[in-house]
């Protein structure tokens, strides 16, 4: 694939779309728990994998997007919106924290859960359409 400006700015807007909803998201979760730096880690990463398994599925059977609009949607908007490197963080803080068992679990519902939320958004749409 080579640089095309078009792309690159259709990122760098569904980048920003997706880094501010996700800002929200984590401010949001934070006001309702008093330490809500795992689970607002968490519920991103899921409601991100629930609409990714969405969009794939739509995309299979009622939409064909030009590549700039996958690259938009799903490299853009969910890509900022999910984060690898949160929980990798939050990992480590946990860790610095002496807790284990909690960081060991932490990572686990996380991967599960966004593996589980991914097919459950791909399954949603398929038995709607």
């Amino acid at each position: 694939m080579y640089l095309s400006i078009k792309y690159l700015i259709a990122v760098m807007v569904g980048g920003a779309l997706g880094a501010a909803a996700r800002y929200l998201m984590m401010l949001s979760v934070g006001s309702w728990f008093e330490n809500g730096f795992l689970l607002g880690t968490i519920l991103v990463n899921v409601v991100g994998a629930l609409l990714l398994g969405g969009l794939i599925e739509i995309t299979n059977q009622l939409w064909s997007p030009s590549p700039m609009i996958r690259m938009f949607l799903i490299t853009g908007i969910l890509g900022s919106f999910t984060t690898f490197s949160a929980i990798t963080l939050d990992f480590y803080t946990l860790l610095g924290h002496g807790e284990i068992l909690v960081a060991t679990l932490y990572v686990f519902v996380t991967c599960i859960s966004g593996i589980t939320a991914f097919f459950g958004g791909l399954f949603l749409l398929r038995a709607l359409l």
